[in-house]
């Protein structure tokens, strides 16, 4: 009975190294053509999901967070998965801030995903459904309704 649980977890975690590294090869064979920011989001997401595994897996999911929002440097999903990247492995608060100060500066995109950035760091600990709701307060006391 424990040999089997065992093995269905080894089979599950080989599982998800699979398809980290599919996600990577993806990634890299799309070199010369623009690599989806979803598809980069995604692969920080996992990396994220699995870290633990290794001493130096939060130093390694910092390096390719930062490097994807090199390579996609507009893009408030792969910009999010960076944050949360930083949020959790970063040492130092600064650099957290230093991060969410940049994305906000350089993101592009629709009124959600712009406010999704803006609104990441005002208060980290709550969930998204209630930064929402401080942005909404915030935008109607800037507008004056």
């Amino acid at each position: 009975m424990h040999v089997l649980h065992f093995n269905l977890c080894c089979d599950i975690d080989t599982q998800k190294r699979y398809l980290v590294s599919s996600v990577r090869s993806l990634i890299s064979q799309q070199k010369r053509a623009k690599a989806s920011p979803s598809l980069l989001s995604g692969h920080i997401k996992l990396l994220m999901q699995l870290s633990g595994a290794c001493p130096d897996d939060p130093a390694k999911i910092l390096r390719t967070a930062r490097k994807y929002t090199i390579k996609a440097p507009k893009s408030a999903h792969v910009w999010y998965e960076r944050l949360m990247a930083e949020s959790r492995f970063s040492e130092g608060r600064s650099v957290v801030d230093k991060a969410w100060a940049e994305a906000r500066r350089v993101v592009e995109g629709s009124e959600d995903e712009l406010e999704k950035i803006w609104t990441w760091g005002l208060f980290p600990e709550t969930p998204a459904e209630g930064r929402l709701s401080t942005y909404e307060v915030c935008r109607m006391m800037i507008n004056g309704k």
